[in-house]
């Protein structure tokens, strides 16, 4: 599906399958002498990728000393052995050098988290070992299109994560992987210095936002400009959309397929567009019980009380400050949760024909 949406993608390129038997209760319990044998089949899958194949940029961290990672002070399986990493770099990049394969990976991953962006794709999983250097969907275990629209979409991720693979963070996320590429070959590798190193991953940023503006003009029929001030003007009503798109609940893709031309002509077609599609905007007590869930979901388990005294000791690590950001954003959201049950189904249908109405004429 993704190929075919032009998203670069990981490919399926073989199944095999046999017949054997799973030790399927020592498999869950551990324990032999709760194994119950059951006749089961297994199977390979096998994937493909373009170019160069799986290589992760993980796999750069192979030679990494304690230095590039001292919270945990953990190193790469041959630290040191930078005669590695430079091998692994010219097989990869064909002879080309470390410049050029980060240049090429930050160029390839923005162009490929734009594309994400755009369709409502969340990866859930956005750690160094689930990249491709070349910029290529792998590991999609968890990925998924998002429905209503909601930036802290993480595709059900680890709840650890606490939203760090979420739909607004994907970007950042993949930033934080190229650093950690260009660390690995700087400092096991020893192939770049670290200031051309840091300075060809600062341009990463520019880099997606202007892939992202480029996919989202495509999607709404905007032309393209060179014009900053028109990028400016078209970013401002990109993210009016979708905060109207949040504001109203409604679903990522049917929102694109109701502006198809001819474009609605006031908010209460749009709304009757949503629900010809087989997807209309959610009465006020599902609207209630998504935001309830939502904040649940990124609520800390530290009660907020022990937060408070520890950022009252003087002890607000940024950690402590963030999981205090984290239970204002969950009680901002039971609030609105509270706001949307005490609206009737016409008050509340009335509310987002005027949104829609309102960015509508500002895109007509």
């Amino acid at each position: 599906a993704l190929a075919m949406l032009g998203v670069p993608s990981q490919r399926g390129l073989a199944i095999f399958a046999a017949p054997t038997l799973l030790d399927q209760g020592a498999l869950q319990s551990k324990s032999a002498d709760a194994a119950e044998e059951v006749s089961s089949g297994s199977g390979l899958l096998v994937r493909a990728c373009p170019g160069v194949g799986m290589i992760r940029m993980g796999t750069f961290d192979v030679a990494n000393g304690p230095e590039l990672d001292p919270y945990n002070g953990r190193t790469g399986p041959s630290p040191g052995n930078a005669d590695l990493v430079a091998r692994l770099v010219s097989f990869a990049e064909e002879g080309g050098g470390a410049r050029t394969l980060l240049q090429k990976a930050c160029a390839a991953s923005a162009s490929l988290v734009a594309k994400w962006a755009a369709l409502g794709l969340v990866h859930g999983m956005l750690n160094s070992d689930n990249v491709h250097i070349a910029g290529i969907t792998i590991d999609t275990a968890g990925f998924c299109f998002m429905e209503a629209y909601d930036p802290e979409f993480d595709a059900g991720g680890p709840s650890a994560a606490r939203g760090r693979y979420s739909y607004k963070n994907q970007a950042s996320a993949m930033f934080w992987n190229l650093k950690r590429l260009a660390a690995s070959l700087s400092g096991g590798g020893r192939l770049l210095s670290k200031e051309d190193a840091s300075a060809i991953v600062a341009r990463y940023p520019r880099l997606y936002r202007a892939a992202w503006l480029r996919e989202m003009r495509r999607k709404l029929g905007f032309p393209e400009s060179k014009s900053a001030r028109q990028a400016r003007a078209d970013g401002d009503l990109i993210t009016a959309l979708f905060n109207t798109m949040q504001a109203t609940f409604a679903d990522f893709t049917s929102t694109f397929r109701c502006l198809m031309p001819t474009t609605p002509a006031d908010g209460e077609e749009m709304l009757a567009r949503f629900a010809e599609c087989g997807n209309p905007l959610p009465p006020p007590e599902v609207r209630a019980a998504a935001l309830r869930m939502r904040a649940s979901r990124i609520r800390p388990s530290e009660p907020k009380s022990i937060l408070e005294q520890l950022s009252a000791d003087g002890q607000a690590k940024s950690r402590v400050v963030r999981r205090l950001a984290q239970h204002d954003e969950a009680d901002s959201l039971e609030q609105l949760a509270e706001s949307s049950c005490s609206l009737t189904g016409d008050s509340q249908r009335s509310q987002d024909a005027v949104a829609w109405d309102t960015w509508l004429s500002a895109y007509a």
